[in-house]
Order: C-alpha cells, then structure tokens, then sequence
C-alpha cells in the first residue's frame, strides 16, 4: 500500500509543480510580449525620446519636454486615448478606450490578442472633453513589476514625495498631474460609488478633495482647485481582499 500511495502522492505533485511551472511561463511570455508591443509601438511613431528631443520640445502652456502621444499610431490603433508616464516609476505606457466594450484590453495586448498583462485602460464613462468626471485608468497590479504594480510604492512616504509628476497626454496635446493622494478603496459598490461621483458642482468637488485627503496615506502639501481635471490611476490591492489602491492627482495650471 505504501509504494502505491507514494506513487499517487509524488504524481500529485508532479503535476502541480508542471502547472505553476505552466503558469508561470504563460505570465513570462505574455509579459515578453506586451513589452515587446509597447517597444514597437515606441519605435514606429512619434513617441522616442532620442527622436522627440531632436525634434524640439512640446510646449502647451507652462509644458516644455517631448511629447509622448504616437499620434501617428491612430490609424493601426483607433483606440489609443493617451499615453502615462510617471517618471522616476515604471508606468510608461499607452492608454486605450473601448467605450462599446469598456473591459476590452483588460485581457488582451495591443495586438487584441489574449494576454494577462493587459493594457492600461481609461473608463468608458471618463470623457476626455468633460471635466465633470474625473479620469479614470484602470491597469493590472502584476507580480512581475509591470503595467500598474508600481502604484503600490506609494504606499511609502519617500516615494509620494519623490514621484508626485504623472505626465497623460492625450491626442489634443500633453497634460502634466501632481499627485496629491494615495490610499486604498474597497472593491465594492462603495469603491464604485467613490469613482463615479460629477464633480461639476464646485461644493462637492471641495468635499472630494477633502476626502481624497483623509484618506490619503500621506498630507500633500498642495490641492486641486475647482475645475481642475482629476485623474485617478487604480490597481488591485491583494492585502485587502478585493481591494484596490488609487493614486489621485490632478492637472497643474498651463498658465
């Protein structure tokens, strides 16, 4: 009875092991891959830095630095909203939109093909004309650092002191956030509750503020005033349950 078992249990095992092993080497390859995309997507259009920098600075405003919008991609990519980039992190990615099928790129990489890293995603209720809505980017909280796994520094004092810049540009130009909030948000309808809140009126946009700082990890020493942009970057959050934890900020003054 006992080789029996011993051979049930280290079978068992075997096959286990093989499936994390699997696993672990789909995630490798689907990560590859979305690099690779992101690297390509980079390369072909007009978002390189050596090219950008030649080609003289993006000014908008009080803005002076290379634009990051490929807007020569809106042909290969209708989809593509803006472009994130929060220096001194490793968020540097594109942003796409699928108002018909909001989740889209959740699963799926830049060529639409399955991939679990996805692509950062900005809501389908978040217009990117109307200021009643904040900006909402959704992206993956990955094991292997990419996509969005680095908002989760934030929970660290020196890093929200450090990287509080977000640069999201968009078709129309480029757009420069500081961050003013980090904090963690339940994955329920509260969570949702919290997300799609019309900031139009000027009272409630001051409470939002005010609750964006309570809930803050850490006290910015600036805030947004009303009609200000706000944009909210979220992630999951795996100590909390179905959790996630946002970074709020919002757009600096071009004047």
């Amino acid at each position: 009875m006992k080789p029996i078992f011993f051979r049930i249990f280290s079978g068992v095992l075997l096959f286990a092991f093989a499936g994390s092993a699997l696993a672990l080497w789909n995630q490798f390859l689907d990560s590859r891959r979305s690099a690779l995309q992101f690297d390509k997507l980079k390369e072909e259009f007009s978002y390189c830095e050596e090219r950008s920098a030649s080609a003289g600075p993006v000014f908008r405003g009080r803005i002076s630095r290379p634009g990051l919008f490929p807007s020569g991609a809106m042909e290969d990519f209708p989809f593509l909203a803006a472009w994130i980039k929060i220096p001194g992190t490793s968020v540097d990615y594109p942003v796409m939109q699928t108002p018909k099928d909001p989740d889209y790129y959740l699963r799926r990489g830049l060529d639409g093909r399955e991939n679990r890293h996805g692509v950062p995603y900005l809501d389908a209720a978040s217009s990117l004309e109307s200021r009643s809505l904040p900006w909402i980017v959704y992206g993956h909280h990955m094991k292997d650092g990419t996509m969005f796994a680095d908002l989760l520094s934030y929970e660290k004092e020196e890093v929200f002191r450090s990287c509080r810049t977000v640069w999201f540009d968009t078709e129309s130009g480029p757009g420069e956030y500081e961050i003013f909030g980090a904090f963690y948000l339940p994955g329920d309808a509260d969570g949702a509750d919290f997300l799609y809140e019309d900031l139009s009126d000027e009272e409630r946009f001051r409470e939002k503020v005010k609750e964006i700082r309570r809930l803050s990890l850490w006290e910015a020493d600036a805030l947004p005033k009303f009609g200000s942009r706000l944009l909210y970057l979220v992630t999951c959050e795996y100590s909390h349950g179905n959790g996630r934890f946002l970074v709020a900020a919002y757009e600096k003054s071009r004047e």
